[in-house]
């Protein structure tokens, strides 16, 4: 696999390359990057474990998060078609599709909306 390690461009401002001169193919792997829904490589400040399983024996297939207009983050899991809300210490379903789809989500202001192509909700 190649890796890509970029130059620090002058005073520290950017990378020396915009993300659309590189060709897709010159790095297959990314550290520290992840790829938007643009298509982009973006670079997020890191991860922090949150503890506590779901309360499903399902696979989980998304991670979402919605943040208010105050910065306040409520993050969310789905796992076969069904939709669960971080609690103080775990896990509670607030949703579930009649399929088990993969279930996406995109913010719009002040909410969230899931969707996962198949149910009509």
């Amino acid at each position: 696999m190649g890796e890509r390690f970029y130059d620090i461009a002058k005073r520290g401002l950017a990378t020396n390359f915009t993300e659309t001169e590189i060709p897709v193919d010159y790095a297959v792997r990314f550290r520290n990057r992840f790829i938007n829904t643009a298509g982009g490589a973006e670079k997020r400040p890191g991860y922090v474990q949150v503890s506590g399983d779901l309360p499903t024996a399902g696979t989980v297939t998304g991670l979402h998060e919605y943040v208010d207009n105050d910065g306040n983050e409520t993050l969310f899991a789905s796992a076969d078609g069904i939709i669960f809300r971080r609690v103080t210490n775990g896990w509670t379903q607030v949703h579930a599709f009649t399929t088990a789809a993969r279930v996406r989500s995109v913010q719009f202001g002040n909410k969230l909306v899931f969707w996962n192509g198949y149910d009509r909700q």
